[in-house]
């Protein structure tokens, strides 16, 4: 009876395990902080007022999102992550500084999956000045996505109304799995805990 226990125990423990990710604290994003340049990232539509700057990031380096305004297009960087689990949450974590005013709105800012201007998973107007940090969630649906920053929204986003022409800086970018809180996995395997615990001082009596 006692090596049931201790194999029901085991399980019991490895389903903790599960729940709770080892890696939940790993970045996937690579050179989140632009200190390397932008290397692994993509930009796109980005004008020379735009781009990598090695200094004036939070701190180190950064990179500006900025065009002209265009209602046809905006200035993005995306990077591609593999190896996500299908189902797990992930949080997206990013400083932002606002660098220029032409044409303000209520939402000039955005982060996507996959595709821009569609599918936003965040939007924001921020115009305080310094950097903030700011984060959103999502769940994955494949084990490879890609992460869209995109500045100077417009209308062709769903949720923006108008057309902006506000300028952002990004640094310090992370994309970290979402762990189960330990006290609701308890709550979940803690009833079965407690359960065999009473079994087994039933059978020593």
């Amino acid at each position: 009876m006692k090596s049931i226990f201790t194999i029901v125990t085991v399980l019991v423990l490895a389903g903790l395990a599960l729940i709770v990710p080892a890696e939940s604290n790993a970045n996937l994003i690579i050179n989140g902080g632009f200190d390397n340049g932008y290397s692994s990232w993509t930009p796109a539509n980005n004008d020379g007022a735009g781009g990598w700057r090695g200094t004036g990031g939070n701190p180190g380096g950064r990179f500006i999102l900025n065009a002209a305004g265009q209602t046809t297009l905006d200035p993005t960087i995306a990077q591609t992550i593999t190896g996500l689990q299908t189902g797990q949450t992930y949080s997206v974590t990013w400083d932002q500084f606002y660098e220029y005013q032409n044409t303000p709105g209520p939402i000039g800012f955005g982060v996507y999956l996959d595709s821009q201007p569609g599918n936003p998973i965040s939007l924001n107007g921020y115009t305080g000045t310094g950097w903030k940090t700011f984060s959103t969630t999502f769940v994955a649906s494949a084990p490879v996505v890609t992460l869209i920053f995109a500045a100077e929204l417009d209308g062709r986003t769903p949720g923006v109304s108008g057309s902006t022409d506000m300028g952002y800086a990004i640094d310090n970018v992370k994309m970290e799995a979402s762990s189960v809180p330990l006290p609701s996995a308890l709550l979940f395997f803690g009833p079965g805990l407690a359960g065999l615990a009473a079994i087994r001082r039933r059978f020593k009596k």
